[in-house]
């Protein structure tokens, strides 16, 4: 496949497999056809996953937090592209967090 046109995961794993991990490299060549967990839909879920993760652990630790703020702002390119960056403050231990 072209490289400029693999993907970015693609990219890495041939990237680690040219820098000598075997581990990988024989994973990739002993595996079956539909048990490398690199097409895109393995891809989107696994990233789900995390997401999931991530934003489970930043609800905890919100709720268990006396002080906290949610922070918007909202920016347009030139093309009329519309994006929306949301921010969590919150105080845990008496130390100030925030996540985007």
């Amino acid at each position: 496949e072209d490289e400029f046109h693999q993907g970015k995961l693609k990219a890495v794993i041939n990237f680690r497999v040219h820098s000598g991990d075997t581990v990988l490299e024989e994973h990739l060549a002993s595996c079956g056809r539909n048990a490398t967990y690199i097409s895109k839909t393995s891809q989107n879920d696994l990233l789900q996953c995390m997401g999931d993760v991530i934003r489970d652990a930043i609800v905890k630790n919100i709720k268990s937090s006396h002080y906290y703020a949610i922070l918007a702002d909202e920016v347009s390119d030139v093309s009329g592209w519309e994006q929306l960056g949301v921010a969590i403050r919150y105080v845990q231990n008496g130390r100030a967090h925030e996540k985007l």
